[in-house]
This record gives structure tokens, sequence and C-alpha cells, in this order.
């Protein structure tokens, strides 16, 4: 989905603890503070495949366990979900085509994380009351929302004139709205924003202001992964605007529309791969004729649904990046950092990726600005450069 100007403006979407503070949602990452108590973000769950923008690195894919650092941009692909755990009571799960970039500081005790929501959405579940130093904030491009301890979803969508659209559903507790406009500015009046209801928010490059206001939260437009993650929520004990009995219903429901959805997509195809068989056959004697100058030969099959682009299974054997993309090959004849000028330092933690930096060859490695645990550095002179692509491990 193309991000828009609105995206540059500096409204936002904040979803605070107590009056109108701030607290965080997101992926994995180790904060710590001073060797006090610390904080442990990571990215919970991934089905399907999502990509991590750190600094100059682009296109890391996430795993489950990921340590997330401040400042990283998370990207959802189509068809796949990223469920992120926060401390030990917090979770979020990014939908689809969803992008986001985090912040995050403080400890378990005195937490701050910010989740800043360019498109898609986001469903929060706070289990716990924050504490009154902590803050959980989602920000979006034209309102702000305060909660504490509660389980709500935020949605990001643009028109075609560029115009923002915020959507915010509260299935448990109560959220606070404020319109933020163009300038910055926040608006004094807050709309109290209850269980089982909704409002819809519009903001452009001149205005911000309600298009939908109480309305009732509409369940069976949610997909089934989401209904999946709201009945996990309610099966722990947690009461929210729609029974657990509903909740299986719709869920039920959901999961046979995919089913029927699935089975109509096949018989399409179906049908379309006999069509080009058919006409391939009726075809097969012109396809011995010389072709006529200026004529192109016939194209390759497009790829069939769920099936990979042919260039990434095996046809195209370039090396890829993080996020597809083809890299230079290494024909073995020289190494590739003399080929690019750059290094790529890895920093390791426990046989996982904790950060990786893109190095000029020939200069100096910066020490990573948060720590993996309270004990322990990182098993190198950061004193010496760097000429070859380096793993440095945490001991």
């Amino acid at each position: 989905m193309k991000l828009l100007k609105a995206l540059s403006k500096k409204a936002w979407i904040s979803i605070a603890s107590g009056a109108a503070v701030t607290a965080a949602v997101v992926g994995g990452v180790v904060f710590f503070n001073q060797e006090k108590d610390y904080r442990q973000i990571q990215v919970y769950q991934v089905e399907g495949t999502a990509y991590v923008d750190r600094q100059e690195t682009k296109g890391i894919e996430a795993y489950e366990n990921m340590q997330l650092q401040s400042e990283d941009i998370l990207n959802v692909s189509t068809d796949s979900y990223l469920q992120l755990k926060l401390d030990e009571d917090k979770y979020v799960l990014l939908e689809p085509d969803t992008r986001i970039r985090l912040e995050a500081s403080g400890n378990s005790t005195d937490s701050r994380t910010k989740i800043h929501l360019e498109q898609g959405a986001v469903v929060s579940n706070l289990e716990n009351p924050l504490s009154p130093k902590s803050s959980y904030e989602v920000n979006s491009p034209n309102s702000t929302m305060a909660v504490r301890g509660t389980v709500f979803r935020v949605e990001v969508t643009y028109g075609e004139d560029g115009v923002s659209h915020t959507k915010l559903s509260v299935y448990e507790g109560k959220v606070g709205s404020r319109l933020v406009f163009p300038d910055g500015s926040i608006s004094d009046e807050e709309v109290p924003v209850a269980s089982g209801s909704q409002v819809r928010i519009w903001g452009n490059e001149e205005d911000s202001d309600y298009e939908g206001m109480d309305e009732s939260v509409n369940y069976e437009e949610l997909k089934t992964r989401v209904l999946e993650f709201l009945n996990w929520i309610s099966e722990d004990g947690r009461t929210l605007s729609v029974s657990g009995e509903e909740l299986e219903e719709l869920l039920k429901s959901s999961l046979e529309k995919e089913e029927t959805e699935k089975e109509a997509d096949n018989g399409k195809e179906e049908t379309e791969d006999n069509a080009v068989g058919d006409k391939g056959a009726e075809e097969e004697p012109k396809e011995e004729q010389p072709e006529e100058d200026g004529e192109q030969p016939q194209g390759k099959k497009t790829p069939e649904k769920g099936q990979k682009p042919q260039s990434s299974q095996g046809t195209d054997n370039s090396p890829k990046d993080g996020s597809g993309n083809s890299t230079p090959a290494d024909n073995g004849s020289e190494d590739k950092t003399e080929e690019t000028g750059t290094c790529t330092v890895t920093f390791t933690y426990q046989g996982t990726v904790f950060a990786t930096q893109k190095v000029t060859k020939g200069e100096k490695v910066k020490k990573p600005r948060l720590m993996p645990a309270k004990a322990g550095s990182w098993d190198f002179d950061f004193s010496q450069a760097v000429t070859k692509d380096t793993e440095i491990s945490w001991k």
C-alpha cells in the first residue's frame, strides 16, 4: 500500500495510560537502564513473512524470539501476521500489509513504548493496568487516544485523494480519543469510546475531524486470525463486548467462508489453466513457424496463486538480500566486501541475531547502544577497523 503525503504530518494516535500519557507496543528488543531491571520486547510469532528495517540495513527477515531495537521499522507482508510480546503482559497483533515504527525505553516497572502506525492495523492486548510511570502509545496521522489496560484495534487507511482514515474499535475497557490537527496541536475535547463501540476519524493537510462516532463494533468484518486472537483473550478470562460463545460462532463462520472462497479460487484457476491448455494445443503448430520481424516471443506463464514468482524459484540464481532484491553474485574470484566497499557486522546473542551494522571497509564498528543482557560484553575490540564481514558475539 502506497504511503501518501499524510504520513509526513505530525498528527498521531496515542494510546496512553492514565489521563493521556503514553505507553508502548511492539517487537523484540532488550532495553537496559544502567544495569537496573530491564525490559524484553520480542517478536512472539510470525505467520508468513515480515521484514525489519534497522538503521541502514533494510529487509531483515523477522523470526520468532527476535529482539528488536528502538526505531526499528516492521513491515508485514500480504496474507501474513506478526505478533509481538512486550514485557510479560502485553501482546500486539500486526495484520497483513501493516507498517509500524517502534520506540521503546525504560524498564519493566517504568516502561515507555510507542507504535507509530503508518498503515494497516494493530490489535493491542494489555493484560494488566499500566503502572503510574508507564505509558502505551499508538500513533496515527490524525488522532490521539489514551487507555489503561484494555483491548482495542487501530486501523489506518488512505483514500485516493490522500485523506487519512483512522478507525478505533474498543473490545474491552474505555479509550479517550482526541483529534490531532495538521499543525500538531491536540484538541482539548476528549471523546470517550466505550467497550463495544468505535469511532472513525479523517484528516488531511488542512483539518482533522470525526466522520463517525459512537458506532457499534462490527466483529463480522474482522479477519479469521484477528477473531482467533480475540478468542484467545476471551478464553484467558477477559470480558470482551462479545461473549465467548458468539466469538466461537463468528470464528466458525469465518473459517467456513475462507474455505468456500478458497475452493472458488481453486475452481477458477483450474478453469483458467484448462483454457490456457486448450488454447496452447490449438496454436501448437504456430510455434514451429519462424517469428516475423518485430514479433516478441510468448511470455512465461503467470505463477498460480500461492506460488512464488519464477525468479525466486531457481530460474534466477542470483543471491538475494533480506528484502528479496538481487545482490551481486560471488564468483569466488573476489571477496564480496571488495566489490561493495562495505562490510556487514552481525551482533549475535545466544545464537540469534541481535543487531547488524553496515560499515565502510577500513572503518570502526560502533558499539550497539542497547545490551542483550544484564551481564557480559561484546567479544570484540571496537578500537580496530574491519576489513571483511564480521560476527561479534555477546560473552
